[in-house]
């Protein structure tokens, strides 16, 4: 299979799609990612390493893209308040002005 039909077959099967509604998008830039993986067979896990697209289940075998999408859940008031104390992530417009 080539690179193009690869590709082509993970969007087909929208894994490469943004998912409806309000969502981010995580950008893999040389990062280490780290983090619990549950699978549908009932492992639970841990994954680390860099450029980490995809993932072996090591029970069943199945193979699954790291899709970069995620959802975001609206705080209420109150929760938002409180969590606006610790926000430790900057935002910026996407027009090009700083963060």
């Amino acid at each position: 299979m080539t690179e193009k039909e690869f590709h082509d077959k993970l969007t087909e099967l929208g894994h490469l799609k943004a998912p409806e509604g309000t969502h981010a998008w995580i950008q893999f830039k040389c990062s280490h990612l780290g983090g619990d993986v549950y699978c549908k067979c009932g492992h639970h896990g841990w994954i680390e390493g860099d450029f980490a697209y995809f993932y072996e289940c090591p029970s069943c075998h199945n193979v699954f893209v790291l899709n970069g999408h995620i959802r975001m859940i609206e705080l209420p008031k109150g929760v938002a308040e409180k969590a606006r104390e610790g926000l430790c992530v900057k935002t910026c417009d996407m027009d090009g002005s700083p963060c």
